[in-house]
């Protein structure tokens, strides 16, 4: 019986040798890297999340949210039947992501994630054969794993008063703050305002 950390060998396949002995003399081994029935097999995950319709690491938060997962696994016995179980996690907090309806988004092909807005979210997995669990890939800290949702708020007010309130005359100025949540640096974004009549 062998225990040990096994941590560093996701996706390596490992061999088991034996030496027999009798008073310190070997008398009798086995040795051979490439007997099956000595071998160990560790599988390992490695996954890739991207909004479905950009191609980005970042998604709009939105009613039919989409996240393609895309998995690739190494280590596994052909011909065998394994089950991939995927959660988001809530980058901030640690713990499974609830969409809208309250529920934990699992194994979902569209979920309602309008509640998502400013969160940063981590695909986990875990790899079954039966039910024993295989491989997992839960790192927080994965950037391939992660997919940042943004969020945007803004404030207008008259420039003068720095209020809500302006002067109907012929000419106003009103400034328009945007504040803004989780975007990728390094790209370039453009925003548009638009002023429109609440009456109408």
């Amino acid at each position: 019986k062998f225990e040990f950390d096994a941590k560093s060998l996701a996706g390596k396949s490992i061999t088991i040798f034996e030496e027999c002995m009798l008073d310190n003399i070997v008398i009798a081994v086995h040795k051979d890297l490439d007997d099956a029935d000595q071998m160990i097999h560790f599988p390992k995950l490695k996954t890739s999340v991207k909004d479905e319709v950009t191609d980005m690491k970042m998604v709009k938060a939105e009613k039919d949210m989409r996240i393609i997962d895309t998995v690739e696994y190494h280590n596994l016995k052909k011909g065998k039947k394994y089950k991939i179980t995927g959660t988001l996690m809530d980058k901030e907090t640690g713990k499974a992501a609830r969409g809208a309806s309250g529920r934990k988004i699992t194994e979902s092909v569209v979920f309602d994630g309008s509640n998502f807005a400013g969160k940063t979210l981590v695909a986990f997995e875990k790899l079954y054969y039966g039910d024993k669990l295989y491989a997992v890939h839960t790192d927080l800290e994965d950037e391939d794993q992660t997919i940042h949702v943004p969020s945007a708020g803004t404030t207008a007010s008259e420039k003068n008063t720095g209020t809500h309130h302006a002067y109907a005359g012929e000419y106003v100025e009103l400034t328009d703050t945007i504040e803004y949540r989780n975007l990728l640096p390094g790209e370039t974004y453009t925003l548009h305002g638009t002023v429109v009549e609440k009456e109408t």
